[in-house]
């Protein structure tokens, strides 16, 4: 039977190739398995086949659009001069995917010969016999894939039609391209209203859910119909809904109404216009809706590059934006397409990639696609920063909707996916979100396992990487199935919510880190003796329980972590290539800045070397040399050595090796570069001479007399980020004692205010920041001067940045100051382009952020373009403490708008009420001075009006005040902000709160409303306390016994942290004391009492006015009676007097055993109300016709808020238990629920 891919009717497969096989791209294979000789002119025939499976296209042609096709290709005449061959068809077997066929293997029909023999005339064969005999090497060519040898059983993908159509397609797009110059021919509108059309109709196919072909078929009618007639520019809109009508009719098979579109124009356009805006396009454009466009070129091109997922998205996400761009109307849809493609390998790969086999199928090579791949780098750098965003923010809700999809592993399974394998074998890193309750498992092997592998059964090679749960606190690696690693207290555990974690191998060295970034937060590092270099799979594991993956990524290992910064985002992993100048702009990068740049550089340079007979002048830096060893050099401005007995090469051999680190000279002249570098105590080359001089003793056949002896100086910090001074011949001491000398120092740097306050060297500056280099160097005033002076920079923060340059590292004291201090310094390496310093302050300020300082970073860090990052985290640490982050100080009400509006609209945003937010709404609005809720807000606006109050914000109440979920609040607090003054001076106010009201009264009736946002509950935060067995140390009554964790158990009924009360009055039976003691008493009881004309008995617990409970299931467990219940209530309250019920039972017939537990869910609304009293009430009689109203051990499960912020997810433990009619038997309430039920 044939595979998924191939029943599914979207897959459209390519066939044969058109017109034969192309030449000049590739060769067969021999038949012995190696290749031919490269004969100039017979080395250009292929057969191509993928080595991965193919790419499956979302959706084929339509039939009706095939068959048009068809036709139109029928009625074309056929070319005389080029006749199509009879396609080979090569053996191979079923199951065997598309391969790369040698000419043995083909079958041929009798008048068409193999691909490989070529028709040589008489003067060619001369001429080859004519060729000297010369010695041929084997040349490896890029083989070109056939695509298509996957789907020739397949019906459905036309395999034998495909060549024929893309070759219709090329054709026929040029008849649905504009002139890129049409707009100048419309007098109303440009093409920058052209641009919020497109980015509006984006938004609404996100919205309406419709196909992509929709989209791109879209965009071409809007072009085609402007591009021939004149639209006033209250008609645009108009233009753009009728578009995406006739798209929706032509590709879709449910059509939005007419009314639908009406709608999302605000009723701007009646029906009849609408329609009559239909007839008058399809007239216009003549009927052609059958144009190709980008969309139809992805699909075949995106099969052709064999890409992954990620790479699918990133170009579709591409292509998108550049539907936005007018400019982008002057390149056809299929180099669209390619350079789509093209841009997005070239940003995830971190390389150039455009393979024969993507130069064949697109017709395209990489140079035609540059120019296209440049202005899309610019739109993709640029996207959500304008005002045209619609694209970018459909790709964030696909980000959020992927967000809260993750991977489940079952105990005992292992899950293996293909893309989770490492680029290089036995090198990369992988990074990953996991929770929990027990240990998360990562495995690495050599080859994919199954779906029921598991490492304590595997024989392979292999490591696994075990992080352990918090209760066993420790990290384990195996190494084939043996421990190698067993570290206890290790700060790096899994748990019940999602944490992030990642994960390397580097032939051998295994190292394990916490956070979103990648080689930051470093916990442990392991190096194998014997590595194991074969391992590229990773899979994914768990033991004995569920574990959740999410955000799994597998990342290359770059040759510099600061790199990882900058590929590290929101949404995914991006690698650009550093040596791609055109696609990363004019400005060079980092990475290519180092002290090499100033190898025998004639810029800064202050002392001469003056080598041999022929007196060569080589330029060097006093500050370097003396810092790598010990030169003859004076303090004064200039300074010459003579070398006349030293050669250029071997000078030039020392300077290399102290600029660069490393230095390659040939085997006869060791000697003399060993002799130099003990002449100037370069200590570090002396012993790579000497190490090298004595291997050579030993084995002179290590030593190749026609090549280079390379030298390379060890660096003393592994994998560093930093290259000066630590991975160069620098004594950093000797460096810092030089900076504080002032010791060859070329410039005097003045800061307003404080004077003279560094003496360094220009070319240490100008080797940390290119901003100080073209200050130097570029003809400025500073270049011949010996003075600088700076305003509005801090004395104490420039010196730390200069101790930075000339030591490699961050160091700051630990003193009130240090925020301050740090915020400085980050600022003041972004403003001279230090990068490295920069993120290092990031890496430390990410690390030391707290509630308190998080204010203060946003408003300083909001305004640096290249500090979203901090700027993103900030708001998420705000926006999960946003209760103490809104109460413990005032800063928050300097935050900007910008920033305020994403924390209170951010997915994590955690809340104990709704009326929190829209009280720190209100305090923002008027940038109050101290704490106050709307109850004073209402007050002063008895006194006052909104734009006197709030001011310049008064603009921002109608975008911020709708984030606020009044759906949510209770409905007496409803009824008190719709009859204040909020509601009669604030219009969007009173209609907000109105709303709310209607869905406490009807609205929480109606189907749909659960997907609402604004009507689904915010997220909470807890510790949980879980449950393990009765009379355990889990529950909250033990947990209010302890202080809430600060000592030993007292009775929380003494400390009086918890209130026990009973339906009966107070009696020795009702004794609270003896309810919650740690010793089981039997004989606790309470009486009936009539409620309501009800007979009631009941259980209550008050858990104090500084803490509440949000409750979302409990348990009930029967004692050894056989009085089972039958009707019974749970209910919550916030003063005790007024109840809710969370569940109701009404003849349920679940216990049926004596002992048995069982639990229910407590769901809808109610489910997250905050509550401080609970009780459990019996309702009407049990089984047990003796004693009808028994009720036995309960068990309650819940979430716990104190002061007001939700911090808890405890078990909650009463003593309720009767034996007479009406009276509880003492049991449990307890509560007990996993991360996703909170």
């Amino acid at each position: 039977m044939a595979g998924s891919e191939e029943n599914n009717p979207g897959v459209i497969g390519p066939g044969n190739i058109h017109g034969g096989l192309r030449g000049g791209v590739g060769k067969f294979p021999a038949a012995s398995g190696t290749n031919r000789r490269a004969l100039s002119n017979i080395n250009r025939n292929i057969i191509r086949g993928p080595p991965y499976p193919c790419a499956v296209n979302k959706r084929g042609l339509s039939e009706k659009f095939a068959a048009q096709l068809a036709n139109k290709l029928e009625q074309q005449p056929k070319p005389g001069e080029i006749k199509k061959p009879v396609r080979s068809v090569p053996i191979f077997s079923e199951s065997e995917d598309c391969k790369i066929i040698d000419v043995e293997d083909y079958k041929t029909s009798n008048d068409f010969s193999a691909p490989m023999f070529v028709q040589h005339t008489e003067a060619m064969l001369e001429e080859i016999d004519r060729m000297d005999e010369v010695e041929m090497e084997d040349v490896e060519e890029e083989p070109i894939m056939d695509i298509d040898s996957c789907d020739k059983k397949n019906p459905l993908a036309v395999a034998e039609y495909i060549d024929d159509l893309y070759n219709f397609y090329k054709k026929a797009e040029r008849s649905g391209c504009v002139p890129q110059s049409y707009m100048a021919q419309q007098f109303d509108i440009n093409e920058k209203m052209r641009g919020i059309l497109i980015d509006w109709l984006i938004e609404v196919h996100y919205k309406f859910e419709l196909m992509e072909e929709t989209l791109y078929l879209t965009v071409n009618l809007i072009d085609r119909f402007l591009a021939v007639h004149p639209v006033v520019r209250k008609k645009l809109q108009l233009v753009g809904v009728t578009a995406l009508l006739l798209a929706c009719k032509y590709e879709e098979v449910s059509v939005p109404i007419v009314e639908d579109l009406i709608l999302i124009s605000d009723k701007a356009y009646s029906r009849k216009e609408v329609l009559d805006m239909e007839k008058n396009m399809v007239n216009t454009l003549q009927f052609n809706l059958s144009v190709p466009t980008p969309y139809v070129f992805m699909r075949r091109f995106l099969k052709a590059s064999q890409c992954d997922k990620k790479i699918e998205l990133l170009a579709f996400f591409i292509i998108e934006l550049c539907l936005v761009e007018y400019g982008m109307l002057k390149f056809p849809p299929s180099l669209l397409a390619a350079a789509a493609i093209y841009t997005a390998q070239c940003t995830l790969s971190g390389t150039r990639q455009w393979s024969k086999t993507n130069e064949w199928y697109t017709s395209y090579s990489e140079e035609q696609l540059m120019e296209c791949s440049k202005l899309m780098v610019n739109f993709h750098r640029n996207a959500g920063t304008g005002k045209l965003t619609g694209v970018h923010r459909n790709k964030e809700e696909m980000m959020e909707e992927k967000e809260k999809k993750f991977l489940t592993v079952a105990p005992f399974q292992c899950a293996w996916r293909q893309d989770l394998k490492f680029r290089e074998a036995g090198r990369g890193c992988v990074a990953f979100d996991a929770f929990a309750h027990n240990d998360v498992t990562v495995v690495f092997r050599e080859n994919v396992g199954s779906q029921h592998y598991h490492y304590k059964r595997d024989n392979s090679p292999h490591y696994t990487v075990i992080l352990g749960s918090h209760r066993n606190r420790r990290l384990k690696i195996e190494v084939d199935g043996k421990t190698v690693v067993d570290e206890e207290g290790v700060a790096l555990c899994c748990s019940s919510t999602f944490q992030s974690y990642w994960i390397s191998i580097y032939d051998g060295l295994i190292s394990v880190g916490e956070g979103r970034y990648p080689f930051q937060n470093l916990v442990f590092r392991w190096l194998d003796s014997n590595p194991n270099c074969s391992v590229r799979y990773v899979g994914l594991s768990s033991w004995d329980k569920h574990v959740g993956y999410r955000n799994v990524n597998v990342l290359p290992l770059p040759k510099n972590h600061m790199l990882l910064w900058k590929q590290v985002g929101s949404g995914g992993y991006e690698v650009k290539d550093d040596g791609e100048e055109e696609l990363e702009g004019e400005q060079m990068s980092y990475e290519k800045w180092g002290l090499e740049n100033f190898l025998e550089s004639w810029e800064l340079s202050d002392v001469l070397f003056v080598v041999g007979k022929e007196e060569i002048l080589v330029p060097a830096h006093k500050v370097i040399l003396q810092a790598s060893g010990n030169f003859p050099l004076s303090l004064s401005n200039e300074d010459i050595i003579q070398l006349q007995d030293v050669t250029y090469p071997i000078l030039h051999a020392l300077l290399r090796y102290i600029y660069t680190g490393q230095t390659q000279i040939s085997e006869s002249q060791l000697g003399p570069l060993w002799a130099l570098s003990l002449q100037f105590e370069v200590l570090s080359l002396v012993k790579q001479c000497e190490e090298t001089v004595e291997r050579f003793k030993l084995n002179k056949k290590l030593f190749d007399s026609g090549k280079n002896v390379e030298l390379s100086h060890p660096s003393s910090q592994l994998h560093s980020c930093v290259g000066f001074p630590s991975q160069l011949p620098i004594n950093v001491q000797k460096l810092k004692q030089l900076q504080l000398t002032a010791d060859y120092s070329d410039i005097n740097i003045y800061i307003e205010g404080h004077g003279l306050v560094a003496q360094p060297h220009k070319v240490i500056l100008s080797l940390w920041s290119v901003p100080f280099s073209k200050m130097f160097t570029n003809g400025m005033s500073e270049s011949s001067s010996s003075e600088i002076f700076l305003s509005d920079v801090s004395p104490i923060a420039f010196k730390v940045m200069l101790e930075f340059m000339y030591s490699g590292k961050l160091s700051l004291e630990d003193s009130m100051e240090f925020g301050t201090l740090l915020l400085l310094v980050l600022l003041l390496a972004d403003q001279f382009g230090v990068t490295l310093l920069y993120q290092e302050c990031c890496k430390t300020l990410l690390e030391c952020l707290s509630e308190d300082s998080v204010c203060p970073i946003l408003q300083a860090v909001s305004s640096i373009p290249s500090c979203e990052l901090i700027e993103e985290t900030c708001e998420r640490k705000f926006a999960m403490h946003f209760d103490y982050c809104t109460t413990a100080s005032l800063d928050f009400v300097l935050l900007d708008k910008t920033n305020f509006s994403n924390i209170i609209q951010h997915q994590d945003l955690t809340v104990t009420s709704e009326e929190r937010v829209l009280n720190a709404i209100f305090m923002w609005f008027m940038r109050a001075k101290e704490l106050c809720g709307w109850e004073v807000v209402a007050e002063l606006l008895a006194l006052s009006t909104p734009d006197l109050l709030f001011k310049d914000r008064l603009q921002s109440l109608n975008d911020l005040l709708p984030f606020v979920r009044f759906p949510l609040m209770p409905y007496d607090l409803l009824k008190k902000l719709g009859e204040s003054n909020l509601g009669r001076c604030i219009p969007i106010f009173y209609d907000l709160v109105r709303e709310g009201i209607h869905y406490v009264e009807f609205g929480s009736l109606r189907p749909g409303n659960d997907q609402n946002p604004r009507f689904q509950h915010r997220r909470s935060s807890y510790k949980e306390l879980q449950y393990i067995c009765d009379g355990d140390s889990n529950g909250v009554l033990y947990f209010a016994g302890t202080s809430y964790g600060k000592h030993q158990w007292i009775n929380p009924v003494l400390t009086k942290r918890i209130t026990i009360t009973a339906s009966s009055p107070p009696s020795r039976y009702t004794d609270p004391r003896t309810l919650v003691s740690r010793t089981y008493q039997g004989t606790c009881f309470a009486g009936p009492r009539m409620e309501d004309g009800h007979i009631r008995a009941w259980w209550m617990v008050d858990i104090g006015e500084d803490h509440q409970l949000m409750c979302n299931y409990y348990t009930l467990r029967q004692d050894g009676s056989r009085a089972f219940m039958r009707f019974w209530i749970l209910q919550g309250s916030l003063d005790g007097r007024t109840w809710t019920n969370l569940r109701v039972h009404e003849n349920d017939q679940t216990i049926c055993k004596a002992g048995q537990f069982a639990s229910w869910p407590v769901t809808g609304p109610h489910a997250l109300l905050p509550f401080r009293f609970f009780r459990v009430v019996l309702t009407g009689p049990t089984t047990d016709a003796s004693n009808p109203h028994d009720l036995f051990r309960t068990e309650v499960n819940m979430a716990m808020h104190e002061n007001g912020d939700w911090r808890y997810l405890v078990s909650l433990s009463s003593c309720c238990m009767y034996k007479n009619p009406a009276r509880f038997h003492r049991g449990e309430i307890r509560a007990l629920v996993s991360a996703s039920n909170a």
